[in-house]
């Protein structure tokens, strides 16, 4: 199946095409991957700028070069079964899964424009020193996102900032959402109990506040 933003970057892709090139195919199999992979590079691009990684040496392999391939890279997973006849590969093949940068060295913020990559499964970057806040966007635009560690970071903001309704309306299928030892400080995020798959919550150690207002069935540490 073919996820809605998946069908809304190949029609963005056909038009553009076809404005310069009337003859464009949208079956050939490289200017179909070229749309993905730009999506993804422009988030790791964000990304490799917002957290200065130029001088991190465990991300020597991030070369933003056009003939590099991003799921080649140090922490870089990505998703290639999606595909249909022959060779041919559908939006989404190839595109970036996972970011696994636990224990990376990892200081700065984080960008707004990681929430590009909306087949993100997984997003660890726990045990780093992130600072800053948490995009409002990510909840929404990752709409793949099931894994979210940002666990024993600098990461800095009241947690009223954090509103999960809009994700739990559209039925995210996020399900570990891990971050303790930052510094939240309030009450407990909006629609944080509506979350319809959250099976794992851990935001131990953190500076919150008031009582939790909805029943405690899965695997929830405070």
């Amino acid at each position: 199946n073919i996820e809605n933003t998946d069908i809304a970057c190949v029609a963005k892709c056909y038009m553009d095409a076809m404005k310069t090139n009337p003859s464009f195919d949208l079956l050939i199999e490289n200017e179909v991957k070229v749309c993905d992979l730009n999506s993804d590079m422009e988030a790791l691009q964000e990304l490799y700028a917002s957290l200065q990684l130029a001088g991190n040496p465990l991300f020597s392999s991030w070369d933003f070069d056009a003939s590099s391939d991003p799921c080649t890279w140090y922490g870089v997973f990505c998703d290639t079964s999606v595909q249909v006849t022959g060779s041919a590969r559908l939006l989404g093949s190839g595109s970036v899964s996972e970011l696994q940068l636990a224990s990376s060295n990892l200081e700065g913020e984080l960008p707004g424009g990681l929430g590009k990559l909306s087949n993100l499964r997984v997003l660890n970057m726990s045990f780093n020193s992130i600072s800053g806040s948490i995009p409002s966007n990510y909840w929404t635009d990752m709409s793949s996102l099931q894994t979210f560690d940002m666990r024993s970071n600098g990461i800095f903001m009241f947690s009223d900032e954090m509103d999960f309704s809009a994700a739990a309306s559209k039925g995210t299928p996020l399900t570990n959402l891990l971050l303790s030892r930052n510094h939240f400080m309030g009450p407990l995020p909006k629609g944080l109990s509506l979350l319809p798959n959250l099976q794992t919550l851990d935001i131990a150690s953190n500076y919150l506040t008031g009582s939790v207002k909805f029943v405690v069935t899965n695997n929830y540490i405070f």
